[in-house]
């Protein structure tokens, strides 16, 4: 039989390390309170992922995310290794981090918040994607779509930014406020070479 509950909220707790699978597991919306919890196999969120502060979720498989992704505080974190991860509306973060070497792929419309946390590499393949103070320790990639600085935002990119296709923007800030991309390596748009050490 299939797990698929259609509505309310699936809790992963407890101070233990677990593991969550089947076969093609759906479920509304999908909480990881406390422990280590690592998901083995494709699964379906409906709405929302939720990773608390103290807890911890590894991705062994893609999830198939259909609203928000949010974490806690710094004790808080997402392993997606080396997986390529849509995400299709926000990704708020109160210090949390998305780790391992994988890719976060906004393919629609939404908000990047890392805060103080950070996110691996990112790709715009899609939708307006609007970011707040944010930290991506890898590349920044976009094919489509718009990635715009939100005012009196810093964004720091610690490798390369690469735009092939859609609009690298910043918002319009009242007098005094600066909107930062900071790219750490090499900047490359619409396929000219752009700026190393970006920051405007």
């Amino acid at each position: 039989a299939a797990f698929a509950p259609a509505l309310g909220q699936v809790v992963l707790d407890g101070g233990s390390t677990t593991t969550f699978g089947g076969t093609a597991p759906s479920v509304a919306n999908l909480r990881v309170a406390s422990g280590d919890k690592t998901i083995t196999v494709a699964t379906t969120i409906l709405e929302d992922l939720i990773v608390d502060s103290g807890a911890a979720l590894t991705s062994s498989a893609v999830l198939a995310i259909g609203d928000d992704v949010s974490l806690g505080d710094g004790t808080s974190s997402w392993n997606i290794g080396s997986l390529t991860q849509p995400v299709v509306n926000d990704l708020i973060t109160s210090g949390g981090s998305v780790t391992g070497t994988g890719t976060l792929d906004f393919t629609s419309g939404g908000t990047l918040t890392t805060g103080t946390g950070s996110i691996p590499n990112m790709l715009i393949s899609g939708g307006i994607r609007l970011c707040n103070e944010s930290n991506i320790t890898g590349d920044v990639d976009m094919t489509a779509g718009n990635l715009r600085i939100n005012n009196d935002a810093l964004v720091t990119v610690a490798g390369d930014l690469t735009v092939t296709g859609g609009v690298l923007e910043w918002s319009p800030s009242p007098s005094g406020i600066v909107d930062v991309l900071d790219v750490d390596g090499n900047a490359t748009v619409n396929g000219s070479p752009g700026f190393t050490s970006v920051n405007t």
